[in-house]
């Protein structure tokens, strides 16, 4: 069962084996954006790819609806993955603060896949 993680700058990240998948993202992290992610955290962050979809990307997230002019997009299984991966994005490429009035915010732009 291939497992990925999406990073927020475009980086995709495959591996069969769960450990060598997290020392990968860890690194890019860590290296990339000057983050240093938990196992947990990257955990939440992974997507199952096989036949049959065991996951299904239900929630969305387009950063542009909070952000005039940006043109990322999310999507996840679960609200929580989708906070995590924007509000490493929300630091990361525009250098906000992850408050939780913040994550209010955002979670009232979070829709289903179907809402759009």
């Amino acid at each position: 069962m291939q497992k990925i993680v999406r990073c927020s700058c475009g980086m995709q990240f495959e591996n069969e084996q769960e450990g060598t998948l997290i020392g990968l993202v860890r690194g890019h992290a860590r290296d990339a954006h000057a983050l240093e992610l938990s196992d947990d955290q990257i955990r939440d962050l992974m997507e199952i790819d096989q036949q049959g979809k065991e996951r299904t990307m239900t929630k969305i997230l387009a950063c542009g609806d909070i952000m005039d002019g940006c043109p990322a997009t999310f999507s996840a299984a679960s609200e929580d993955e989708l906070l995590a991966v924007a509000g490493m994005h929300a630091a990361e490429v525009h250098g906000l603060e992850i408050t939780p009035e913040l994550v209010e915010i955002v979670r009232g732009h979070i829709h289903e896949s179907d809402d759009r």
